[in-house]
């Protein structure tokens, strides 16, 4: 997001830098403008398709260790981007403590061979709120196959993770066991009790 705000401005200042030079200028100009016009989209479509999809994005520059994230990632997080500013400490300290120090090994994993993760764990949310959540991502290596940026996605799956213990909480003790379910099973289509809504 932020690279796209930057060359956002940049394409600006080239247009009124061309509005003085060039006297091709209209047409220059009308394909900035189409530009600009597709970038800004491409942000706002970004922007939905996260929030739709409860999946937030973040990149880490590994030279410098600027952190950037997408609007959608400090919303899973419950944090507010005017009062925090990103980094891999204050990313980790949301990480619930008991899957910390896997979220860490799996990061600088990647890191090191330059091969994409993937990891379930838990965030606490600043509402103090459990959050499940399914981290990938990827790693851009230079010409020297040096790490130089980790880029990954937040996807909330608490909803889903959510059902899913409700569910085997409420398993009956014979649903647990295959072998008895058959018997039941057969028995159940034999006497109709399944057509009849059990």
């Amino acid at each position: 997001m932020v690279g796209i705000k930057i060359l956002l401005t940049y394409i600006h200042e080239l247009k009124v830098i061309i509005t003085w030079v060039n006297p091709l200028r209209l047409e220059i100009l009308s394909f900035f403008n189409n530009s600009t016009q597709t970038l800004e989209r491409s942000e706002e479509l970004l922007k939905q398709i996260e929030s739709l999809g409860g999946i937030g994005h973040w990149e880490i520059d590994l030279k410098t260790g600027e952190n950037k994230w997408s609007d959608q990632f400090y919303r899973i997080l419950g944090l507010d981007p005017n009062q925090v500013k990103p980094s891999i400490d204050l990313a980790l300290s949301v990480v619930h403590p008991d899957d910390r120090e896997l979220a860490r090994s799996h990061y600088m994993n990647s890191i090191r061979t330059g091969q994409p993760f993937k990891v379930e764990k838990r965030i606490i949310h600043s509402n103090g709120e459990v959050r499940y959540i399914i981290s990938e991502g990827i790693v851009e290596l230079d010409a020297d196959k040096k790490a130089t940026r980790l880029f990954g996605v937040f996807k909330d799956i608490t909803q889903e993770k959510q059902q899913e213990i409700e569910l085997q909480k409420n398993q009956s003790p014979n649903r647990k066991h295959p072998e008895y379910n058959a018997g039941f099973d057969i028995f159940s289509q034999r006497s109709g009790l399944l057509s009849e809504g059990f």
